[in-house]
């Protein structure tokens, strides 16, 4: 199964609380918000996604056949 997470910015209200809660870098602040670092280890915890009030983050999922 394969996971990736999707951000919606037009959702956020800037808050940073998904920023404090993942302990691995996974998300950082850009000029156009809140974005994936594809350079961290991310452990698929969905803490970031738990935090958010504003349901500005999800994960999607998808099964792969091998």
């Amino acid at each position: 199964m394969m996971c990736q997470i999707v951000i919606d910015n037009s959702k956020c209200d800037g808050c940073q609380l998904c920023l404090a809660a993942c302990g691995r870098g996974a998300l950082k602040l850009t000029a156009d918000g809140i974005v994936h670092n594809d350079s961290c280890d991310c452990q698929e915890c969905r803490k970031c996604e738990y935090i958010c009030a504003c349901g500005a983050i999800s994960w999607t999922y998808q099964v792969v056949e091998g």
